[in-house]
């Protein structure tokens, strides 16, 4: 064989490798979570800049922001992750946790103007991200049917998303909406009728 055919498979074996790397290495980081969909850095909290200054070896730098190293595994709640699990089960479709919508540190909650009372730095809620209505009453009915039933709906923009929480000290069966850019509240639809 000539030497140019080894260049050649070399070449092509490069290129699926390194679109197939995502695949492998989130299959990889699954195999040492307790969950069958998530893994703990997906709940890592956001870090501020003052936290990034002050800890710069407790940070890590994902999809945009800079994340505390262990602060998912260390605040959210397992049981909580594990609904969601099972909840991602039910849609049959990989939806996925927010940018910083897993466990906030109080002073990142109140840096992105976070509700005083939120659920996140309790670690007990998460914002999933959703692209099409469809998709939006798939992720309501799993949630509901795993027991969730505390909901922020977000419908426009590229923030398209959905809050839930499993607080309990907090009013129960309830949903709301969010403004929108121009300061306008969207009413979302009742999650009990999806």
């Amino acid at each position: 064989m000539k030497w140019w055919y080894f260049l050649i498979i070399a070449v092509v074996l490069i290129v699926i490798l390194y679109f197939l790397r995502r695949r492998i290495i989130r299959k990889v980081k699954l195999m040492g979570s307790p969950f069958k969909h998530f893994t703990w850095d997906e709940f890592d909290s956001p870090a501020t800049n003052k936290f990034k200054r002050d800890n710069p070896n407790k940070v890590y730098f994902k999809n945009g922001k800079w994340h505390i190293i262990g602060s998912g595994k260390e605040n959210m709640s397992e049981v909580f992750i594990r609904r969601l699990d099972i909840a991602r089960d039910c849609a049959d479709f990989s939806f996925k946790i927010e940018r910083g919508g897993g466990y906030r540190t109080w002073d990142y909650n109140t840096q992105i103007g976070g509700a005083s009372l939120s659920s996140h730095p309790e670690g007990e809620g998460s914002d999933i991200d959703y692209k099409t209505e469809e998709d939006l009453k798939i992720i309501l009915r799993c949630l509901i049917k795993v027991g969730f039933n505390r909901f922020g709906i977000r419908l426009k923009g590229s923030g398209k998303s959905v809050h839930v929480d499993m607080s309990t000290t907090k009013k129960q069966f309830i949903y709301w909406g969010y403004k929108d850019k121009q300061g306008n509240y969207i009413s979302p639809p009742n999650p009990w009728q999806a």
